[in-house]
């Protein structure tokens, strides 16, 4: 089995509400990996412990996440389905505040406009790959990550 193929549905992918030139190219580029769509906080939760999902990428713009309101509320809702979620958000319109406080609650990675989508690639792969190379990614692939199996895990 080749590691694009492990790697399937492994993304969250998290749209902003109008995607730029950047966005539109980075999604060509991971759409490879069958990402998961998700427009809502509610709906990235979900899928996140239905798939067992741990690496995002969200995509911000001047009106915000598309339907998912503030990055901050969103990275902790995801991170109480997810600790160990490796939580990407790119978004030109970022305050440096808000970065800060991101960046404090663990996200892995914050790509404002000066970075370029290359930058972008390399992050989320690399967390991919490392997330593909860990015990919980075996253990998912033995046993399942359906709601009973979760449920007995506990």
């Amino acid at each position: 089995m080749d590691v694009e193929s492990q790697l399937k549905h492994r993304l969250l992918w998290i749209p902003s509400t109008f995607p730029d030139l950047c966005e539109r190219r980075l999604w060509d580029r991971f759409s490879a990996y069958s990402p998961t769509v998700c427009r809502t906080e509610q709906q990235a939760a979900e899928a996140i412990r239905k798939h067992g999902i741990s690496v995002a990428l969200a995509h911000g713009s001047a009106n915000g996440l598309a339907n998912s309101g503030d990055p901050a509320a969103l990275l902790v809702a995801l991170q109480t389905e997810c600790p160990t979620l490796s939580f990407f958000l790119r978004d030109v319109h970022l305050p440096i505040s808000k970065a800060v406080q991101l960046a404090r609650r663990g996200a892995a990675g914050i790509f404002g406009e000066e970075s370029d989508e290359a930058a972008v690639v390399n992050e989320v792969e690399s967390a991919l790959l490392r997330e593909s190379s860990g015990k919980e990614f075996w253990r998912r692939g033995l046993v399942g990550s359906s709601e009973a199996v979760e449920w007995l895990r506990r």
